[in-house]
């Protein structure tokens, strides 16, 4: 993961031992990557972004998921259950502008 993230910030908790690809935005919001379900080397672990939510925002948030159900494989297709229940879905197409009735969705939701 630290290849591919190369010099971008992470979150890292040595109490912990988490090291994620996320970032802080604000103290409300943080943006990551689609979590990987399979092994994906590349991508933050399911298990640990679900300990990470659990060790640092307890019952208080919530994901919200942008891909595609085609997208990424298995990895898009994650099942809201390892993260507590507190995923949205919101698909739009990878790399691409979102409808103007997604946008209100999204904030809408959030």
């Amino acid at each position: 993961q630290t290849l591919v993230s190369t010099n971008k910030r992470r979150f890292q908790d040595k109490d912990s031992g988490l090291d994620l690809d996320l970032s802080y935005i604000c103290d409300r919001l943080i943006a990551m990557a689609v979590p990987g379900v399979h092994g994906a080397i590349y991508r933050n672990d399911i298990k640990e972004v679900a300990r990470f939510f659990a060790m640092r925002h307890y019952a208080s948030f919530c994901v919200v998921s942008l891909v595609e159900s085609f997208e990424e494989k298995f990895n898009g297709n994650y099942d809201p259950a390892l993260l507590y229940g507190q995923v949205q879905r919101i698909p739009f197409h990878d790399h691409s502008a979102p409808a103007l009735r997604v946008l209100v969705e999204f904030c809408e939701k959030a």
